[in-house]
């Protein structure tokens, strides 16, 4: 189970391809992405990350 630094699960989204999240509105608000920076650097290890509708940046596990 991976959690962010609040202790929140997080969730892949099946939905999400070529590096663009699907999900927003009610889907993100009922489970909030993991947004990061722009100047937060290249992901390592087993994360990647996507574009929201907005325009942000959050990060997603790969192969969950």
């Amino acid at each position: 189970m991976l959690v962010t630094h609040d202790g929140m699960t997080l969730y892949a989204f099946d939905k999400d391809a070529n590096g663009k999240s699907m999900a927003n509105g009610e889907t993100a608000a009922n489970w909030p992405p993991l947004l990061v920076k722009s100047d937060h650097g290249d992901p390592e290890g087993t994360w990647t990350h996507i574009t929201r509708d907005d325009g942000a940046t959050a990060r997603r596990a790969v192969g969950l």
